[in-house]
């Protein structure tokens, strides 16, 4: 049996990550009406999207990609700055 909290019978593919008793593993679609927040790392396994405004919570601070992890393309309006 699972050492995690599971809501369907699908396995985990992140056994390194989830497998505690306070993990959760949602084996099916999850719809979230009002606010989540991820205090640590988060990964999106194939696609992500969204339908808002997606931005930081503070000025100068935060990098998207890094030295060893870097985006292929941006792709952005042609009138943007």
């Amino acid at each position: 049996s699972a050492a995690y909290s599971r809501f369907g019978t699908t396995n985990t593919t992140h056994a390194g990550t989830i497998n505690n008793a306070d993990d959760l593993m949602v084996g099916g679609g999850l719809e979230v009406d009002g606010s989540a927040a991820f205090d640590g790392f988060t990964l999106f396994g194939t696609n992500a999207s969204i339908s808002g405004n997606f931005g930081p919570t503070a000025d100068d601070t935060y990098d998207l990609g890094s030295s060893v992890r870097r985006f292929r393309d941006l792709l952005v309006a042609a009138n943007s700055p």
